[in-house]
């Protein structure tokens, strides 16, 4: 006879779940703050307008400041998580200032902001070694899509003191949470590009 498990069971096994998936999400934060901080050297950056941006510039009053690693307007999955950013930006800048950084040029960057609709600041890194000196761009020289925390010290020093690769699934992008509920499958599913967006 096989083992019909009952809707009770399936129940308990998903709160369960979820309950161990929060404490391993504590687990993993808890490991995270205990990364060593990295050094990070001074670079010329270009925001919107092409206005020559420092550190100095993005941190401002603050010490410490989100960056979006982003792999330009040709990866449309990278923009999902723009889409996502740009969502709760208000929300996240009322506790930190976060910058999306792309490696396209700045009249590139603008278009795609300008397309999407995004809210937040956008920063190129075009003729920057940044992405290639933090690890967000691979052998073959393509930029890689992640977030890292930066904070600027007592001496205005900047350290990176952490860091996530982004990719589908990952905690970043709700998306692929809402697709976890849905009963079919679509490999096929790909994101919208910009000719695309209603």
């Amino acid at each position: 006879m096989s083992y019909q498990i009952t809707q009770e069971q399936v129940e308990d096994h998903i709160q369960q779940l979820e309950k161990q998936m929060f404490e391993i999400r504590h687990q993993l934060r808890n490991y995270r703050m205990m990364r060593e901080h990295k050094s990070i050297s001074d670079y010329q950056f270009h925001d919107e307008y092409n206005n020559i941006i420092t550190w100095d510039t993005l941190f401002g009053t603050t010490t410490e400041i989100i960056l979006i690693q982003n792999m330009g307007q040709k990866c449309n999955y990278c923009s999902l998580w723009g889409d996502e950013l740009s969502g709760i930006y208000f929300q996240l800048y009322s506790r930190v200032p976060v910058y999306l950084m792309t490696p396209d040029s700045v009249e590139d960057m603008k278009k795609h902001k300008s397309i999407r609709k995004w809210h937040m600041p956008m920063i190129s890194t075009i003729g920057t070694n940044f992405k290639k000196d933090t690890g967000f761009e691979n052998l073959q020289g393509g930029a890689l899509p992640g977030v890292m925390i930066l904070r600027k010290l007592e001496d205005n020093s900047i350290v990176e003191t952490n860091r996530a690769s982004f990719g589908p699934g990952d905690d970043y992008c709700s998306l692929w949470n809402y697709f976890d509920l849905l009963q079919d499958e679509n490999p096929k599913w790909r994101p919208l590009d910009n000719t695309n967006l209603v």
